[in-house]
């Protein structure tokens, strides 16, 4: 028996222009049920089938041959402009193929540990040491530095917006 895939919006997706458009249709459809709608969204990962990782891959491989062929390096105009279409139609495969291998990795990250995983406390802890508050202003326009300077100022500051 084989089993159903669950549906997973891609990130990738998103960055398609027709996306938006195809998620609004399916949402505003004749259809009155809430599952009926998210069956519909479903439907959406037979549209986008050209961002799996393997037809990503085989159109790369595809491009790549192309950008190899000997009458694409001839001198005339007309393929000199060919190339660059070719070439960038390459590089946006590999963005493709970026995000999506970025986003699997992510749902791999989630999907094997708990949510307070060692990586997750790690970047946590990087961006710690990254984005500090080595001084505040207060309302008179002076700076101050220290965590008892800094204890003083917070409540004042949140009292005064809330």
């Amino acid at each position: 028996m084989k089993r159903r895939r669950i549906f997973r919006f891609e990130d990738v997706w998103s960055r398609d222009d027709r996306c938006e458009e195809l998620v609004r249709k399916n949402l505003e459809g004749p259809t009155d049920h809430g599952y009926n709608k998210v069956i519909s969204i479903c439907t959406l990962g037979d549209v986008f089938k050209e961002y799996m990782t393997g037809v990503v891959k085989a159109e790369i491989k595809r491009v790549e041959e192309l950008l190899k062929g000997e009458n694409i390096w001839s001198s005339r105009g007309e393929n000199i402009k060919t190339y660059k279409g070719i070439e960038c139609q390459r590089n946006n495969l590999l963005k493709h193929k970026d995000v999506i291998w970025r986003e699997k990795s992510r749902k791999v990250l989630l999907k094997d540990g708990d949510r307070n995983t060692k990586f997750f406390h790690g970047k946590s802890e990087q961006r710690r040491k990254t984005n500090p508050i080595k001084k505040l202003k207060d309302e008179d326009g002076q700076w101050w530095k220290g965590k008892i300077k800094f204890e003083r100022l917070l409540p004042n500051y949140f009292s005064d917006i809330y």
